[in-house]
């Protein structure tokens, strides 16, 4: 394997995320070393993580940065939530769509434009994915200065913008409803 390329495939398990034997691994990065911002309850079960349904907002945030590579994570939310997953972001503590890619799961924001598979403030999505009380995969991939979102199979942003180069991950709750997260895989590149 080049240096120039480590692979990595992570998945929710109890207690952390662990690699996997088939790739190889830089780091375990178990969740529980994932810095936990805002008040969101999270959980972590034998099958991934939750939060909800009390009233909150939170993120649970990479400890590492990463440039180029490619994430996969599956979803479940209720309609009374609102989540993200944030990229690149240059603060851990300061998690916006200004200093991070969001790529939105909420189908039912106010603005459709920012509705599930969207990057917030930066594309609308190109096509219209239902994500609501179902298992959902969404696939993000950031290589240089091009970014592809994929939604259940289906293409929802795929663009170039050159502004955020390098950052954490975080995953987010807010609303009141039921979030669960689970099976995340990571390949990076450098």
């Amino acid at each position: 394997m080049l240096a120039a390329e480590i692979f990595r495939q992570m998945r929710f398990a109890a207690g952390g995320l662990l690699c996997l034997p088939l790739f190889a691994c830089v780091a375990n990065l178990p969740l529980q070393e994932w810095q936990q911002t805002g008040d969101a309850d999270w959980r972590f079960t034998g099958q991934g993580v939750e939060a909800g349904p009390a009233e909150a907002t939170g993120y649970l945030v990479s400890r590492d940065q990463y440039r180029d590579f490619s994430l996969i994570v599956e979803f479940w939310i209720e309609d009374a939530t609102n989540s993200g997953v944030f990229l690149r972001c240059s603060d851990t503590t300061i998690i916006t769509p200004d200093n991070c890619y969001e790529i939105n799961i909420w189908d039912d924001h106010p603005q459709q434009d920012f509705r599930s598979g969207s990057v917030v403030k930066r594309r609308s999505p190109l096509a219209r994915v239902d994500t609501l009380d179902k298992w959902n995969t969404v696939r993000i991939d950031l290589s240089g200065s091009r970014i592809k979102v994929t939604m259940n199979d289906i293409v929802t942003a795929h663009f170039e913008d050159e502004s955020l180069t390098e950052g954490y991950v975080a995953l987010q709750y807010a609303g009141k409803g039921v979030l669960k997260f689970r099976n995340l895989q990571l390949r990076v590149g450098k």
